[in-house]
């Protein structure tokens, strides 16, 4: 599916990038025809402006008298026609000029001459012999100037080719920057499905295991249905714990599902921190001393920031829950709540919690990833509980309400779990 996106993404941008080089291509392409085609016709109408002065005159196949010509014109052949007076038929007097660096037969010259006449147009290309020509009236003559088409041709040819394959080349380093760039773009799409597919997997394994647990126990309960509840009430017991384990483990997709929805949404009213703590403080107590954790606490009153009352309190909630577990028997839990101010002219106020815990530390190479789906640091150190979801939920939590969530693990100093919220 990405490869489709991706491939779209380059076909789309190779499609628009196609069609401005060939908007540009006959932009450019058509400026220079008409370019070179205007640059000849003032080079034609320069010779006609100049005054031709011939003593002689000859009829059509007579050679010319040859008079040098402004050097202005020299890439133009110009000729003054005149009728004979009488005649019916091709009856004309010429006048030539002479053109040192364009020469013209006379056979070519009088077919050229015929056919401009009989044409009778201001201006005309004669392909057949790759003339242009241009026409003026003088009096009772016309002055013809003819300019060879082959270099306007050729020029135009040159162009063409240099312009197609400067944009060719150019469309194929488009095509290697879009490929560059669309992979640079869908390398967080593709980490993000690989995470989606991950996380599904995931999910759909913790949700079979109390499942097949959950239909064990109901086909023991079936197959001995002459006993009493009361008799069978170890399966009983155990459906129950598995069906709320999976409860809780759809409560908690479905809240990270929600916060991937609606990060912008969530109430937006103010929360005393402090408040929260103390409860989650009494909460804990006993579950601390119940497990043989030392539980410390060190909370300042008034702390007040903005976001959601539910979710922060779940993210206390989930802190000090794994803090305890992951303490041991006979360790320690310290936690403080408390205010701290940064900046030297413009102030800014936080609310720092701070918990810590003594036990197995987390792996070095674990700590990028402990905030991922499902993603349990050394499933020995886990004992098996939980879901990986836990710090997931606390980082989606700390997102949507723009606080910060640090993590420092040592075997000597133990792991502390910091969250900055803006007060």
């Amino acid at each position: 599916m990405l490869n489709k996106l991706r491939n779209r993404f380059i076909f789309i941008n190779m499609l628009l990038v196609g069609i401005i080089l060939a908007a540009l291509f006959i932009i450019v392409l058509a400026i220079n025809v008409v370019s070179n085609y205007n640059e000849i016709n003032e080079a034609m109408e320069d010779a006609l402006q100049n005054e031709i002065d011939i003593p002689d005159v000859f009829f059509i196949g007579d050679h010319p008298h040859e008079q040098p010509m402004d050097d202005r014109t020299r890439d133009v052949y110009v000729v003054s026609v005149t009728p004979v007076p009488g005649s019916e038929e091709e009856g004309y007097v010429i006048f030539k000029s002479v053109n040192n660096h364009v020469t013209m037969a006379d056979d070519v010259l009088t077919t050229a001459i015929s056919r401009v006449m009989a044409a009778g147009t201001f201006e005309g290309w004669l392909d057949d012999m790759s003339l242009m020509y241009r026409t003026a009236q003088y009096f009772d003559s016309t002055r013809i100037a003819f300019a060879d088409s082959t270099g306007f041709v050729e020029s135009i040819k040159t162009g063409f080719i240099n312009l197609g394959s400067i944009c060719i080349i150019v469309f194929v380093v488009f095509f290697f920057i879009s490929n560059f760039l669309a992979s640079m773009a869908f390398k967080p799409a593709e980490k993000a499905w690989e995470q989606q597919q991950h996380f599904l997997a995931d999910a759909s394994h913790e949700l079979k295991t109390p499942l097949t647990v959950i239909l064990a126990n109901n086909n023991i309960l079936l197959s001995h249905d002459d006993t009493t509840i009361a008799e069978q009430r170890k399966w009983v017991e155990s459906t129950q714990a598995e069906a709320e384990h999976m409860k809780k483990l759809v409560d908690e997709l479905l809240f990270l599902a929600k916060s991937d929805a609606a990060k912008n949404d969530i109430p937006r009213e103010p929360v005393d921190l402090s408040e929260l703590a103390w409860s989650n403080m009494l909460q804990f107590d006993p579950v601390a001393f119940e497990r043989g954790v030392q539980f410390e606490g060190n909370i300042q009153n008034g702390l007040v920031t903005i976001g959601d009352r539910t979710q922060l309190n779940q993210l206390i909630h989930i802190l000090l829950d794994n803090a305890i577990k992951y303490a041991g028997v006979g360790g320690q839990v310290d936690w403080s709540l408390e205010k701290y101010t940064i900046g030297k002219t413009k102030l800014q106020n936080y609310a720092r919690l701070c918990v810590h815990n003594t036990g197995k530390p987390i792996p070095a190479e674990d700590l990028p990833h402990i905030y991922e789906r499902f993603y349990r640091s050394d499933r020995a150190r886990s004992a098996g509980s939980g879901y990986g979801l836990g710090l997931a939920i606390a980082k989606s939590i700390c997102e949507v309400h723009e606080a910060d969530i640090l993590v420092e693990s040592t075997a000597e100093k133990g792991t502390t779990f910091t969250v900055k919220f803006r007060i």
